[in-house]
């Protein structure tokens, strides 16, 4: 398994992909949003306290996951159950 921080502001947010490679099923790419109270993954959703993400923050996340090879109806937000 392969992580990489692939964009940050440092302030605000981070995005990550991550490789797993498997002898059954073969490589698998992970993207992931990271932010102050959050987390978007790819294909789970959102996970976190912060209710709402910037529009513009979301586009990049998408655009980064599509530029992987993720497809665009693989990638999910979800409602925060305040956990």
């Amino acid at each position: 398994m392969e992580s990489y921080v692939v964009h940050t502001n440092y302030d605000e947010y981070a995005i990550f992909l991550t490789q797993k490679f498997s002898r059954h099923h073969g490589p698998t790419i992970t993207a992931q949003l990271y932010g102050k109270g959050l987390l978007l993954d790819v294909p789970t959703g959102v996970k976190g306290r912060e209710p709402q993400l910037r529009e513009s923050l979301l586009q990049d996340f998408r655009v980064v996951a599509q530029g992987v090879g993720i497809p665009e109806d693989s990638i999910f937000t979800m409602a925060d159950r305040g956990t």
